[in-house]
């Protein structure tokens, strides 16, 4: 499918949200500074200085604290341990700031993404933050994030106009006021003519969205029409949104209409095909008069037996884990695995 340059630079976080920021979160948009973007690209993770110490969830066997003050004084002489800590005094104090502004807990990203994808390093297995050091670690183990920021240029493959070296790219970071997942929701309009609406988290069976799906499909309809529709400056899009409860939603993201897009419960090739689409077929009124008719196809899991896997469960796993298992099966995956216990047992010697 043939998208544009400036069509993936309209989905950017700081470029809708000037229009739209009265029906999304409440955010701040910060561009960051590069001294802190290449501590990002950097490897490994050390947090900046001045930071307080993450909140934890020690979960690695019954290790005293003495045993590991052990490893760690007979660790090799031959480490460097002079490597200078960074700092971001600046940048920190404003932080802070926005996070006090809205709320005390916020949720980070960048242009494009959010670190889900390391949300199982953080102290309680979410987005939430509090304070800049919260933030900096999940940024810090993000792929998503660093893909943002070492290949945005992926973002314009399949472009009409190649955005070339992107030497105008600004990083910037968002904080959103934190909430907790739920009840969201991928639509996707495709030249106004149809609506697909997709459940959003599809790694999860959510009953009341059986239940409700008419009530969400025509809350999801007026408020496309009304708020959206003629006021985007793209037409082909993919929308997030959050149903907080009857004629209660929150626009939380524009997405190009391109492969690196995730469709949830829709396949590209339905979308694009130009053939129509299977699913729940919706009649939704689109103004208060109920005057004007729109069909919405509506997808979600309807049962324990439609949920798919979450898709960051492999960012929780070793690389070597991680690969070895999409490539084998279980024996062969278990033998590898007792190949490199050995090798570790024989290495301590």
């Amino acid at each position: 499918m043939e998208t544009s340059t400036q069509h993936v630079l309209n989905c950017s976080f700081s470029s809708w949200y000037p229009k739209f920021r009265r029906l999304t979160i409440t955010s701040r948009v910060v561009p960051l500074p590069i001294e802190f973007i290449n501590y990002l690209n950097a490897d490994g993770v050390v947090l900046p200085q001045a930071c307080p110490q993450p909140s934890t969830r020690y979960t690695c066997g019954d290790e005293s604290d003495s045993d590991l003050s052990d490893e760690w004084n007979n660790a090799s002489d031959d480490e460097d341990t002079t490597a200078p800590i960074p700092t971001f005094p600046k940048l920190e104090e404003d932080v802070n700031q926005h996070i006090r502004e809205l709320g005390g807990y916020v949720f980070p990203k960048l242009n494009w993404s959010s670190p889900q994808d390391a949300a199982w390093i953080s102290h309680n297995g979410t987005l939430q933050c509090s304070t800049f050091q919260d933030i900096t670690l999940l940024l810090k183990s993000s792929d998503r994030v660093g893909h943002d920021l070492t290949k945005p240029h992926l973002s314009f493959e399949g472009c009409q106009d190649p955005a070339g070296d992107f030497s105008g790219y600004e990083a910037c970071k968002i904080y959103e006021q934190y909430r907790k997942e739920c009840k969201d929701f991928d639509t996707k309009p495709i030249n106004f003519v149809h609506a697909a609406i997709s459940q959003r988290d599809i790694s999860n069976y959510y009953p009341f969205m059986v239940t409700t799906m008419t009530e969400c499909c025509h809350d999801i309809a007026k408020f496309f029409y009304k708020n959206i529709k003629e006021k985007f400056t793209e037409t082909n899009y993919v929308i997030d949104i959050y149903r907080r409860k009857k004629n209660s939603i929150t626009l939380v993201d524009f997405n190009p209409f391109n492969t690196l897009t995730d469709t949830a419960l829709f396949e590209w090739s339905e979308l694009t095909s130009g053939q129509p689409l299977a699913g729940h077929r919706v009649k939704c009124p689109i103004d208060d008069q109920e005057s004007r008719i729109q069909i919405v196809i509506f997808r979600c899991i309807e049962g324990s037996h439609g949920i798919a896997s979450n898709p960051y469960l492999r960012s929780k796993v070793p690389l070597d884990i991680a690969e070895a298992n999409s490539n084998v099966n279980a024996s062969q995956l278990v033998e590898y695995l007792k190949l490199m216990s050995k090798k570790m047992e024989n290495d301590d010697i």
